[in-house]
């Protein structure tokens, strides 16, 4: 299939040359790497189809040393940080020093709008945040707590039901839509004091559009053409038909937080902020457009987000049934009560492994991705040695330079974990976690874990993403058991998420 815009694109690649040209003049030391059999697609492609992206990282640090070079579309480079020392630096400095790529950049803003707070850099950024602070402070979240329960409730009712009727002991169901409707509706009443009543089977637009658009799966040709964005980010202009599906995710999101905004009005503006969407409301500094901009941030990364955790936390339980008994043994105490926000923050070790271990192990990234926005040196925990053999414990950044973080190494690779870096094993977090080795305890991150990030950028709804998951699993597991429908041989298969082409947008 044919897409217009090639002469754009030749023009592109003749003034891309030029500026990969100036860039390697300006280049730091030269770091080792490995070989790129493709001057086109550089390492893209190897990095996009591996089976394991965790032990594909692992080997090649292992080879080339803890920081190494790759190669991207059209002959650009890019520094694959795998050190823990150089990793917290580049975090600690997320948006003052170091900012989302140029193609990162475009995908977040056709969906979220460019001043979105994933986006803005700064004291901007840290302003902007502060504002919304109280939205996810621990007081907010046990209000909260009430919505995730009855939204839970629902679905308990509603399994009971289908169990009941069905005449057998068992059912099988489809959990995927389920568990995205509980968290359209926790983030819809929790964020905007609007119930979307998806799981009372209405459908909303934001919902469909971001299921066509995580169903999609592109095709070799239009794959190619998201990889080669990644040097040329114009080419995401094409009309190729994953950008008609963002567009129809942003346009049903700005529908949504425009009605919700304009309700709102009415009944939140005088006694003080209910919701996410109140705060933003009562915070003069916002105008109007920066208001919904922020609403359909927190409506699409509180929706799709926490539902995939969700989903994959059953999917691992359903598959080590003893570990689902241990867990809903440690819940049986609370069999006639719900356990309170208090009590699943410190009094459920055992709910609490269960999500950490899910979160380490499917990070919602693979990758995170950031260019230098001024001349950096970047410490490291170990000398590593360059091309030319010199070793090195400090590395220069050049201003431009793109250096990516890979989540999968930082949480899955066998260097940092141990031989059962990839097995389901919530006992490593028990007992202070003293089954995490002391090579995983050198990361920072959430349990030394990059799933939300870290710095002035680490996820911003992450205590609310947490108790959503502890509240709605803790829920599920006290009132059914759970198993996977064609035993250890189900096969799983992982949604194309908004930015996965683009080796992460975090």
């Amino acid at each position: 299939m044919a897409y217009p815009g090639l002469q754009t694109f030749v023009c592109v690649l003749a003034f891309g040359g030029v500026y990969y040209v100036v860039k390697w003049l300006r280049r730091g030391p030269r770091l080792q790497g490995p070989p790129s059999k493709s001057f086109v697609f550089g390492h893209t492609k190897e990095m996009m189809g591996a089976p394991s992206p965790a032990d594909l990282y692992d080997g090649w640090a292992q080879k080339y040393g803890s920081v190494f070079q790759v190669k991207g579309p059209m002959g650009s480079e890019r520094i694959v940080l795998c050190d823990p020392k150089a990793i917290a630096h580049l975090f600690a400095l997320d948006s003052w020093k170091y900012s989302h790529t140029p193609i990162a950049k475009m995908q977040l803003s056709s969906l979220t709008g460019p001043k979105s707070l994933l986006i803005i850099l700064g004291e901007e950024h840290s302003r902007q945040r502060k504002i919304l602070n109280p939205v996810f402070a621990s007081a907010a979240l046990k209000t909260y707590s009430s919505i995730m329960y009855d939204s839970g409730y629902k679905v308990v009712s509603a399994w009971g039901s289908q169990l009941q009727a069905s005449g057998a002991d068992e059912v099988i169901i489809d959990i995927s839509e389920w568990i995205n409707n509980v968290s359209f509706d926790v983030i819809g009443l929790a964020a905007f004091s609007h119930d979307f009543k998806s799981l009372d089977g209405e459908k909303s637009a934001v919902a469909n559009a971001l299921t066509a658009l995580g169903h999609s799966r592109p095709s070799p040709n239009v794959m190619k053409i998201l990889l080669l964005a990644q040097a040329y980010p114009i080419l995401l202009k094409l009309p190729i038909p994953r950008s008609a599906l963002v567009a129809d995710l942003s346009n049903a999101m700005d529908e949504v937080v425009a009605g919700l905004t304009e309700s709102a009005k009415s009944f939140e503006s005088g006694d003080g902020p209910k919701s996410a969407l109140g705060v933003l409301l009562n915070a003069k500094e916002l105008t109007e457009a920066q208001i919904r901009v922020h609403a359909k941030s927190t409506l699409l990364a509180g929706f799709a987000t926490t539902a995939g955790t969700l989903k994959w936390a059953l999917v691992e339980l359903s598959m080590h049934i003893e570990k689902q008994d241990r867990l809903r043994a440690e819940l049986a105490s609370f069999s006639t009560t719900d356990p309170s926000y208090d009590e699943l923050t410190n009094g459920l070790p055992y709910l609490d492994s269960v999500i950490r271990e899910t979160l380490r192990l499917h990070p919602v990234l693979g990758e995170s991705t950031r260019v230098a926005l001024e001349d950096d040196v970047l410490p490291l925990s170990k000398p590593v040695r360059t091309a030319s053999g010199a070793l090195i414990d400090r590395l220069p950044i050049r201003k431009g330079t793109v250096l990516t973080t890979s989540i999968h190494y930082t949480n899955l690779s066998k260097t940092v974990w141990g031989e059962d870096a990839a097995e389901f094993k919530p006992e490593r977090w028990l007992n202070n976690s003293e089954g995490v080795p002391a090579s995983a305890k050198e990361y920072p991150g959430f349990h030394h874990t990059l799933t939300f990030l870290e710095g002035p950028k680490m996820c911003l709804g992450k205590g609310f993403a947490l108790a959503e998951m502890k509240i709605v699993l803790s829920l599920l597991i006290r009132m059914f058991m759970f198993s996977a429908r064609d035993g250890k041989e189900t096969k799983f298969e992982k949604a194309f998420f908004p930015g996965s082409a683009s080796q992460g947008c975090g």
